[in-house]
């Protein structure tokens, strides 16, 4: 019965002239057990031409900033199937005929068929010369960043955005002085060695700042170091296949020579680190390790970045060990000095007695929040 759905769908495509409608259906039943989402069907129309011999040969280029991928289109494209996921409209799964091919377009890649090796280089070049021009990421106010997710087919994928980076310097006052301190020293610290640790675990309490100094990092690094955004941890840790797409990546050498770092951050992975972390998320706890010093993590230039808003005290001892942990940074809160020092007002009225960086960047605002007296959250839901 599947054989006959898929043939019946992928016939119809021979005899179309103008663009077909797009898959709107939410999802196509596949069999009694697997559900197929609408991009596998654009996949797989796609992939008929290559698998009857049609079109044997194919090439594929990889897509990674943000840009509107019908852009890629020729002029002669003719679009057979399409899909889009409304949260990046931009982006469509597209597959379109041209007179020497078909073109298959994703939000990660662009891949072309056609009768010959060729013909199919022609093509994809095509293709190539139409992508526009990424984000000047020489200035050094902005940083390009690898925002990743999982990925059924081939772990995880990614696209690159490019965000805002404050130099050390315009920051440096927003951090109490042990944390400032501590921050300064790994801002300034050149290319880690091979022997030294993977693994940088900042904790504290929520509102002190740990987004900023990382963004900050992101720049201060950006010499001889890559950056990878984690945002589905729970994915990361518990998928082997993920892990690995992220270390496969192909890093490009630095001014000096030498092969670029890869900064993976991951934010917000308190259940994979705590105390109690094997019997919270399972195995996790263990791959993490093996990324950073393990067989998974051997011969990588990977430094892995973990936040929590977690006390040291709760975290798993194995994370911090000497030759694991490159950095390990508490992130304060001010005392009622600094706070005043930083308010630039020696009679200022505190939040509180030793208030966050949020605190303070509130008191300061001219447009406060409005809201009950007893909303504070509740310790450990405030992400």
């Amino acid at each position: 019965m599947t054989t006959q759905l898929i043939d019946a769908l992928l016939g119809s495509l021979a005899d179309a002239e103008q663009s077909a409608p797009a898959l709107d259906l939410p999802a196509v039943m596949a069999n009694e057990n697997e559900w197929l989402d609408t991009e596998t069907w654009v996949g797989m129309a796609f992939a008929q031409a290559v698998i009857d011999g049609h079109e044997p040969f194919t090439a594929e280029a990889p897509l990674k900033h943000d840009f509107d991928r019908a852009l890629l289109l020729p002029d002669t494209a003719v679009v057979l199937r399409s899909a889009t996921d409304h949260e990046r409209p931009e982006q469509p799964w597209i597959f379109a005929r041209t007179p020497t091919g078909h073109i298959h377009i994703s939000p990660s890649a662009a891949t072309v068929s056609a009768a010959t090796a060729t013909a199919a280089r022609e093509l994809l070049q095509v293709v190539v010369d139409r992508i526009p021009p990424a984000v000047d990421t020489d200035d050094p106010n902005k940083a390009e960043v690898e925002m990743w997710q999982q990925s059924v087919h081939s772990g995880g994928s990614s696209r690159s955005k490019v965000i805002d980076v404050p130099s050390w310097a315009d920051v440096q006052r927003n951090y109490a002085t042990a944390t400032g301190d501590q921050l300064a020293r790994l801002m300034a610290r050149g290319r880690p060695s091979d022997a030294s640790g993977k693994l940088m675990v900042w904790y504290g309490l929520p509102g002190t700042g740990k987004t900023t100094a990382i963004r900050t990092l992101m720049r201060e690094w950006s010499a001889w170091c890559t950056y990878h955004y984690i945002p589905d941890p729970e994915q990361f840790f518990n998928t082997v296949s993920y892990m690995a797409a992220v270390l496969s990546v192909d890093s490009d050498n630095a001014d000096d020579g030498e092969p670029m770092h890869r900064l993976v951050v991951v934010e917000d992975c308190d259940e994979f680190i705590t105390a109690d972390a094997r019997h919270r998320s399972g195995n996790a706890l263990g791959r993490l390790l093996n990324l950073s010093d393990g067989i998974m993590g051997q011969g990588s230039k990977v430094i892995v970045l973990l936040t929590t808003n977690e006390d040291i005290m709760a975290l798993h001892p194995a994370l911090t060990r000497p030759g694991r942990c490159l950095a390990k940074v508490e992130f304060r809160p001010f005392s009622a000095d600094q706070a005043r020092t930083w308010l630039d007002d020696p009679a200022a009225s505190l939040p509180s007695s030793s208030p966050t960086l949020a605190e303070l960047f509130e008191t300061k605002s001219a447009t406060p929040r409005i809201c009950t007296s007893d909303d504070t959250p509740a310790p450990g839901l405030y992400l």
